[in-house]
Parts: structure tokens; sequence; C-alpha cells
């Protein structure tokens, strides 16, 4: 008799606990402002930003001089700007 009545209280427990996880699943989540960054991060394939000295679609890296100018130089603009000047990497 034990047996039978703690069977269907863990059978109950276990209803109830199935019946919280559905509700909580089906919640429907509030829309963020937040953007991820996985979809935004990387160079698309085919879209390649100009660079500021050659004007050649490359893989830029940006850079900032000592004035604050942000820049995205090609590696071959890089090397012969920063000869010249100091950049930062931004």
């Amino acid at each position: 008799m034990i047996a039978i009545e703690y069977f269907f209280a863990v059978i109950i427990v276990v209803a109830v606990i199935l019946v919280f996880a559905w509700i909580s699943r089906s919640k429907k989540k509030q829309p963020s402002n937040v953007i991820p960054l996985h979809k935004r991060r990387g160079v698309k394939a085919g879209i390649l930003q100009e660079c500021s000295r050659c004007k050649k679609r490359l893989p830029l890296t940006f850079y900032a001089n000592d004035a604050g100018t942000v820049r995205g130089l090609c590696k071959a603009c890089a090397k012969q700007i920063g000869k010249r000047e100091e950049l930062y990497p931004v």
C-alpha cells in the first residue's frame, strides 16, 4: 500500500515539474535591443573596404594617429606610413 502511494506521489511531482518546464519554454521572450555580434563580425565574402591611402579593396587594419584620425590601411600602406608617423591599432 505504501509503495503505491509513493509511486503516485513521484508521478505527480514529475508531472508538476514537466508542466512548469513546458510553461517556461512556451513563454515568449521579450524583444531585445541587443544585436548579436556573431552575425555582424568578420569580413563578408566579396565585401571589402577601400584602403584610406591607395583606395584598393583589400582586407584592412584600422589605425589611429597622434591626432586621433582613424584610417583603414592595407598591410603595404601601413608599413609605408608607419615609417613616417606613429600608428596605434584600434
